[in-house]
């Protein structure tokens, strides 16, 4: 995915050059950002949140165990946010909040669309 697009993908404030409550709005924008050599898209986060609606995503990313048809990829996960926290790069801490499907209609509709993205 090009620079050009994946900023179209980003929030403003992101753009912007971010802060501390920067935002995302593409899964796949979060990992290119957060990839090494991706500081062309501003300063990485000291914390990223990530919010979901899926109790049992958020439980299991916070320590939980995850349902033996999801724990492959819940492995793969918890080795990633290993990853991002041990890389340096300014990203100390990531964390998992849980949000209430009703607050996060807009979320859930923006993942949508991008799951129709070829």
């Amino acid at each position: 995915m090009g620079l050009r697009r994946l900023q179209g993908l980003m929030g403003p404030n992101l753009r912007r050059g971010g802060s501390q409550q920067g935002e995302v709005a593409s899964p796949g924008a979060g990992e290119v950002w957060l990839e090494p050599g991706g500081a062309a898209l501003g300063p990485r986060p000291v914390e990223v949140s990530v919010q979901g609606d899926c109790r049992l995503v958020i439980d299991s990313m916070q320590g939980g165990t995850a349902p033996r048809r999801t724990r492959a990829m819940h492995e793969a996960a918890v080795a990633a946010v290993r990853d991002l926290e041990a890389a340096g790069g300014g990203v100390g801490r990531v964390q998992f909040v849980h949000v209430p499907r009703e607050a996060n209609a807009v979320a859930d509709h923006l993942a949508g669309q991008a799951l129709e993205i070829p």
